[in-house]
């Protein structure tokens, strides 16, 4: 297993951050990975996200979400499945008025994973450019 984690300390209202996470036609205005978001942000849905990069695709399921607190989504693939599970972990915590910190991971597991992480960019590089992308898109609301 390999994971990746990045904090960002963003001064808007929750509901604010929280509506950027969620509003899937709206992921092109802020989001410097995922261009295209196809579906609905909502607990057991599946959701096609689409980037410039491969791998161009990745369809994962909302596997939990909180709203205002916690969202989850997982995708995984090969023949049986287990050969390779990605994670992605939003998670939101309210530090003191107008303040909240969002906390990223994005977990790597299976059989699979260190050959997968060997044929994709730096994740580290683009956890933080999401997190500095949410904060000025929640700040500038």
């Amino acid at each position: 297993m390999k994971a990746f984690f990045h904090d960002t300390m963003v001064n808007a209202p929750p509901e604010t951050i929280w509506h950027l996470l969620t509003d899937a036609a709206g992921y092109s205005r802020w989001h410097p990975e995922f261009t295209t978001v196809i579906g609905t942000i909502a607990a057991g849905e599946n959701v096609t996200l689409l980037r410039e990069t491969a791998p161009k695709e990745a369809v994962v399921k909302v596997t939990s979400l909180d709203p205002q607190h916690r969202m989850v989504m997982t995708s995984s693939g090969g023949l049986p499945a287990a050969l390779l599970t990605v994670e992605r972990t939003v998670l939101l915590s309210c530090i003191e008025a107008g303040a909240v910190r969002v906390c990223q991971r994005l977990e790597f597991s299976g059989t699979m994973a260190e050959t997968v992480l060997k044929s994709v960019p730096d994740q580290q590089s683009i956890l933080e450019r999401i997190g500095e992308a949410l904060k000025k898109a929640a700040e500038a609301r």
